[in-house]
């Protein structure tokens, strides 16, 4: 029997290397990269850690999503075809070991909507993307991350 764990949060991109990957439900968690360093923080732990983003932007499952990087050169790409609902998926498998074993990924009027990525045959993160706004201007402050007062911070910024 598969455990089922649902999140729901909002997501913003600014390319290159800018995202705001913010979860509400039902443990809240902000993710932030900001350029130069990838911050997690963890709200019920009251504790942030920051990373330099050079050293972990190979991990980056979908990297080619927030740098401009030709995603042929890190997966071989098959496509899968059209499902009932329309949409057009794509079989990613990385070309260099990573701890995905394979991603999904769904387009529908040229939007990306969902990404499957695979851990293994009982660990699948399943992400639906809705309310789509492309080429929004984002104001470069939502990109960078404030340490609320009383949070223990993890790494040095860059």
């Amino acid at each position: 029997m598969f455990e089922r764990n649902k999140s729901v949060g909002h997501f913003e991109l600014n390319r290159p290397g800018q995202l705001v990957w913010e979860y509400t439900k039902p443990m809240p968690q902000k993710i932030v990269v900001d350029g130069p360093n990838l911050w997690v923080y963890d709200k019920d732990l009251d504790q942030a850690t920051v990373r330099p983003i050079a050293d972990i932007k190979g991990d980056i499952p979908l990297s080619w999503l927030l740098y401009s990087e030709q995603i042929e050169s890190k997966f071989s790409i098959i496509d899968v075809g059209h499902d009932d609902s329309g949409k057009h998926w794509y079989n990613l498998t990385p070309k260099k070991p990573t701890y995905f074993q394979s991603i999904e990924v769904g387009m529908l009027d040229g939007e990306m909507v969902e990404v499957w990525m695979y851990q293994g045959s009982d660990n699948i993160i399943k992400v639906s993307f809705k309310n789509i706004q492309s080429n929004v201007v984002i104001p470069l402050e939502a990109f960078q991350f404030q340490l609320p007062e009383g949070i223990d911070l993890i790494g040095q910024p860059q």
